[in-house]
């Protein structure tokens, strides 16, 4: 919430810090520039869905319809990688949210009641370069270090 002073009638880009991306994000921060209203999300397709916020997409309409955090029975093999876009109504939808046990408002809670409740699309789009939540395993900073170097 301490963004919403920064922020007044822009569109922006929120980057959570536990991952490490490959690719330029320049075409879909571009998108959400050309939109008139909404939300965007990037996902990426993994082979272990379950260790992740998954997504619920209808791939017709490119919709997000739901996200699941760490499923035991994924609906997709679509993550969440932790890059999301939007318009400045995001901020009054927020304070709407009810914070989490820890008295946090937590991303995918407002991601949750933004599809549930408001008129805000979540559209998606989805990309190969990213590393979602590098820091999770051991092996993985590893092998984002090594292609640094």
């Amino acid at each position: 919430m301490a963004a919403e002073n920064f922020i007044t009638k822009d569109k922006f880009v929120v980057i959570l810090g536990d991952n490490i991306f490959e690719d330029s994000l320049t075409q879909y921060a571009d998108s959400i520039q050309k939109q008139k209203m909404g939300a965007r999300v990037l996902l990426k397709e993994v082979n272990a869905p379950s260790r992740f916020g998954v997504t619920n997409i209808d791939q017709t309409r490119k919709k997000i319809v739901s996200i699941l955090e760490k499923p035991s029975n994924p609906p997709s093999t679509y993550c969440v990688t932790g890059i999301y876009m939007y318009d400045e109504t995001v901020f009054e939808l927020i304070k709407e949210v009810t914070p989490s046990h820890l008295k946090e408002l937590e991303i995918t809670d407002s991601i949750i009641y933004i599809l549930t409740k408001a008129s805000l699309d979540m559209i998606y789009y989805t990309t190969d370069g990213l590393m979602p939540e590098s820091t999770n395993h051991f092996s993985q900073p590893i092998n984002c270090f090594t292609r640094i170097l």
